[in-house]
């Protein structure tokens, strides 16, 4: 019987046609040898036994599309027989890259299969699912899968990582810690592909709190893990993101090296490409470097702030106060208040205006940051002791 999927015709294809080899696509892999691979270019297999030997070759054969070829095979896969691991791990990536309704598509094949491990990790994934699309809360979360009778290590401890994000955004950073810990711990022996992306999931977390509460060396080790462990262009770009952030205020170069990494990963994804393009207008801006990256085309108060930080790094004032004056009447959340006082401080030198900033940084969780304006006041001779306890 043929099992010949576009993605084996197509690789088959660029062999026939000397645009790609055989070796690559060994070299791409770890496999031993290549019969595996011919039985599946050749369709008398539909699929290798693992999901990262089919990640890698899609990136050797099609480096542009990739992702785009994986979503039409993982779709392929689903669809014939969803009780495979393979499908379990496709959906793990897919999740992971945020491509959301492929995975919403595999969750559903996976709920409604007949194998009760592959249907375990979709009905966690499923409250996952719900989750991040707001329809369930975190302790409403935890409470379903606590039904669900989880059996396997890998499903429990999704259940559990599931709800870090949000606690990153509640900014509930002991329970995030204490949670994150244990749940590496259980999964740190594991080198399957899952285990792998979770600790990816994991270390990016980490790093993204410990930037928040202005741990850099904590920052920089979680950061460094999160790139060492994974592939994902997701996990790389925010593990540059938090390195590179993490010496915003110490190296002009580090930051940079580290930030431009981070944007070569996230070209395709403009998400994760604005948040480190609002990262090095701030870098530039910070060491007074130039306007590379400024967005003059975007409306939201992020970008705006970066053009009015730039206005006050180069004398621009009243240019600056205007639009700054201008955002008053827009919502904007605690972190958002406390650089917009910051840049009113720089304006018109008043320290009422950096104490504001302490203020709406510190409401906002936000440790790291709120070393701006504390840095002023003590330029400006504020007292050192009082200094010193609005860090705490």
């Amino acid at each position: 019987m043929s099992q010949y999927t576009k993605f084996a015709q197509e690789l088959k294809y660029l062999l026939d046609n000397e645009k790609i080899t055989m070796n690559g696509i060994l070299d791409s892999t770890n496999l031993k040898t290549r019969s595996r691979l011919y039985e599946m270019v050749n369709g008398k297999r539909e699929t290798l036994k693992d999901f990262e030997n089919i990640l890698n070759i899609a990136k050797y054969a099609f480096p542009d599309t990739f992702e785009e070829k994986l979503e039409d095979y993982i779709c392929s896969l689903a669809e014939s027989d969803p009780s495979r691991m393979i499908v379990v791990e496709a959906m793990e990536w897919a999740d992971a890259s945020q491509r959301d309704e492929l995975t919403d598509f595999v969750v559903d094949k996976l709920k409604n299969c007949n194998n009760i491990k592959c249907k375990e990790y979709g009905n966690v994934y499923y409250l996952h699912r719900q989750l991040t699309k707001g329809e369930i809360t975190a302790h409403e979360a935890l409470v379903a899968s606590g039904k669900l009778g989880l059996k396997q290590m890998e499903t429990v401890v999704f259940s559990r990582l599931m709800v870090l994000y949000k606690y990153l955004e509640l900014r509930q950073f002991d329970t995030l810690s204490d949670m994150a810990r244990d749940i590496h711990s259980e999964i740190v022996e594991n080198e399957c592909f899952i285990s792998r992306s979770y600790s990816s999931r994991i270390q990016t977390l980490l790093a993204n709190m410990s930037l928040t509460q202005g741990d850099l060396i904590n920052t920089r080790k979680h950061a460094e893990l999160a790139v060492y462990e994974s592939n994902n262009p997701r996990f790389l770009a925010f593990g540059y993101l938090h390195l590179g952030n993490s010496y915003l205020f110490e190296s002009f170069e580090k930051s940079k090296e580290k930030l431009l990494m981070g944007m070569e990963h996230a070209e395709r994804y403009p998400e994760r490409y604005k948040q480190l393009r609002r990262s090095m207008v701030f870098l530039d801006n910070y060491w007074n470097k130039g306007q590379a990256y400024l967005n003059h085309d975007s409306d939201e108060i992020e970008d705006i702030q970066g053009i009015i930080y730039n206005h006050i790094q180069n004398g621009r004032k009243e240019v600056a106060l205007d639009m700054l004056l201008k955002l008053e009447d827009r919502n904007q959340n605690d972190n958002l208040k406390g650089y917009h006082y910051y840049f009113k401080g720089l304006i018109d030198e008043n320290i009422s205006n950096f104490y504001l900033s302490v203020k709406h940084f510190k409401l906002s969780g936000d440790k790291f940051c709120v070393t701006l304006p504390l840095v002023e006041l003590q330029k400006r001779g504020e007292n050192t002791q009082l200094l010193d306890l609005l860090t705490i």
